[in-house]
């Protein structure tokens, strides 16, 4: 029991620190997957160890089943920490999408002459009534 509970805190630790290599790698999704495979095993061994608490001696099972409940709280905090990475990502991806979406769309002249040329016509309009002499 406490080998596999060693190599599954190791597991956790190198885990955990893909997360810094997530931040900055452009290949994020290879990651985002090395660490959702890692999850997995990670979720096998705490399945593995729940069995192996039962046949440790009564008097060390308290604390075995402890150890294995702290691997099963770091294992989701890790799995939380992913899902988040991973709607941040989405997000700037999809800001980059519309980014050049806006970039790229083109906008006609027309749209923007007709409302220039309504608003000139109403300035020429307005200087006419204000400077026509009246007739009498």
């Amino acid at each position: 029991m406490d080998t596999l509970y060693h190599q599954t805190s190791q597991l956790i630790l190198d885990t955990s620190a893909l997360f810094y290599k997530l931040e900055n790698e452009p290949n994020a999704e290879a990651i985002e997957n090395e660490i959702q495979a890692r999850i997995k095993q990670i979720n096998m061994n705490c399945e593995r160890l729940d069995v192996l608490v039962f046949k440790t001696p009564i008097n060390q099972r308290p604390m075995a089943k402890m150890r294995v409940d702290q691997l099963k709280y770091d294992n989701k905090h890790i799995q939380a920490s992913l899902t988040n990475a991973q709607n941040k990502r989405r997000r700037r991806e999809q800001e980059k999408e519309e980014r050049e979406q806006l970039l790229s769309r083109r906008f006609g002249n027309d749209h923007t002459a007709i409302t220039v040329d309504y608003m000139a016509q109403e300035s020429v309009a307005n200087r006419e009534c204000l400077y026509s002499t009246p007739d009498m």
